[in-house]
Formats: C-alpha cells, structure tokens, sequence
C-alpha cells in the first residue's frame, strides 16, 4: 500500500511540475505564431538595444515567408556605423559583413543552409517547450510572458516576450543571461512579401568579397 502511495505521490509531483506552464501561455504563443507565420510573408521593423560591456542600439529589418528570411541590421557601435544583412533563399544562406577597420573589405559569406537553427535574434515562437516556469500578466493591452529555468543551458536564463492583445500579433522580446541582454521592439508590421525579396543580388554588394563556405557562417 505504501508502494502505491508514493507512485501516486510521485506522479502527482511530476504533474504539478510539468504544469509551471500555463495552458493560456501555450494558446497565446500559438495564436501569435499564426498570425505571425502568415502565408504571404512578413516585414517587420524592429528597434534593437543591446546591453553589454559595450551597450549599443540599433534597427532591424526582417522579412519571412515559408522556410525563406532576411535581416538587415544596422547599429551603431562605438561612434562606427555597423551594417549586415542575413539571408536565406530555401538552398542557400549569406552573410554580408560590412568592413569596419581601415584596409578591410565588405564580405559576403555563402554556405548551405544547416537545419532549422535560429539565429541570435530571430523570433521563437516554441520557448513554452524551452524552459520549465513561466509567468504572465497583462500590462498596457499587452500579453507579459517571462520564462525562466531554461531547459537547455545555451538558452538564455531569461526570456520575456509580449504579444499585443488585439490581434495577437508580435510586439516586443526580451533576453537576459547575465551582464547580457537584449531587447526587439517591432515599430512596424507589414504583410505581403515579394519573392524577389529573398534572392541573393552580387550587385547589392560591389565591393564585397563572395567567400563560399563548406560550414556555416562563424563555425
């Protein structure tokens, strides 16, 4: 009988532990990937602050559509403006890097796609199944969400993500892992995207060296 009561006892534990995510938590997330993952594609603009050992802020511009994205980021760092782009046509991904001291070249790093891996700041709509606890309240016609206890240890410490109440549509996340942190706000969403968008153009970058690569960008 003893047995039976701490095999209750336990699966009641892990019940209760598995519940740290709230039901509306998993249904908010659902509703703003839907309206966020829209069949003609998005564009978005989004203010960037970056908190470190050097703070900057900058701007990004994204756009999505199927399996396809690109980003353009432009911040400055340092008093030095800083441009790059990343893109990805479904076969191939490239990363345009800016030169930024005197004597170097813009370069543009082309590789095969490796997976579905994020990037650093993409948008992810699965965190609900990345960290164990997580916290919601509603702030300025806002959905607050806050995670923590990361199931993973390269996931951040904490994440929050806030979804606009009206139409369920992406509004602002936040990163913190220590002295590390940052935020995207969007300012402006756009649906409808042109395929051409998502083609890597050479003449966009004349003075970039093409530097094709086995691995991806970094590795």
């Amino acid at each position: 009988m003893k047995k039976h009561i701490l095999i209750l006892a336990f699966l009641a534990f892990g019940i209760a532990a598995q519940a740290q995510i709230p039901a509306e938590v998993d249904d908010i997330l659902g509703k703003c990937a839907e309206k966020m993952h829209n069949a003609t594609g998005i564009e978005m603009d989004m203010n960037l602050s970056v908190k470190a050992v050097v703070s900057f802020n900058g701007t990004i511009k994204m756009y999505a559509k199927g399996e396809k994205s690109l980003a353009k980021m432009r911040m400055k760092v340092l008093g030095r403006d800083i441009r790059t782009e990343t893109g990805n046509d479904g076969s191939q991904v490239w990363v345009y890097r800016a030169a930024i001291e005197e004597g170097d070249k813009d370069s543009v790093f082309i590789y095969k796609p490796s997976g579905k891996k994020k990037g650093e700041y993409d948008l992810d709509f699965e965190l609900n199944k990345k960290y164990k606890k997580a916290k919601i309240k509603e702030k300025n016609e806002r959905y607050e969400i806050t995670f923590t206890e990361p199931k993973d240890k390269e996931m951040p410490k904490k994440t929050t993500m806030v979804v606009n109440k009206s139409d369920y549509s992406f509004y602002q996340m936040g990163v913190k892992d220590g002295i590390m942190g940052f935020t995207m706000t969007a300012t402006k969403i756009k649906y409808g995207v042109s395929d051409g968008v998502f083609v890597l153009d050479a003449k966009k970058y004349p003075n970039a060296v093409m530097v094709k690569r086995d691995k991806e960008f970094g590795k």
